[in-house]
């Protein structure tokens, strides 16, 4: 069995990348082009302009808010189940079992719905 010899001298593809990516840049600012810095913390597409126009919401942001709406949904769905419980008489565990939760999840749950176990 031989051995595959090992050519230090060739440069690594992540190298050869980078020196392209580099290139581009240059072109670019030779151009006349301007790289912009957004701030650490700001997305940059909320008030991102193009071609001296504000741009509108696209599909991530439409797609963020429909995934809000379903999670809101889906939280509202598990209080009504955990206020059910709780007014058959089921305890916290016995709940977190049912609804097969975590037990401090029915607990946050309970808390954010002003729902109480244990009083009938």
């Amino acid at each position: 069995m031989s051995m595959i010899p090992i050519d230090y001298r060739a440069q690594h593809p992540l190298e050869i990348a980078r020196d392209q990516i580099a290139g581009k840049v240059a072109e670019y600012l030779a151009a006349g082009g301007e790289i912009a810095f957004v701030p650490i913390g700001v997305s940059g597409e909320k008030d991102a302009v193009w071609n001296n126009r504000k741009r509108t919401p696209g599909q991530t942001d439409n797609a963020h808010a429909a995934f809000q709406r379903n999670a809101a949904e889906k939280r509202r769905l598990l209080a009504d189940t955990v206020r059910y419980c709780a007014e058959q008489g089921m305890s916290i565990s016995a709940t977190a079992d049912a609804m097969d939760l975590d037990r401090n999840t029915i607990r946050k749950i309970a808390a954010e719905h002003g729902i109480q176990f244990g009083k009938r």
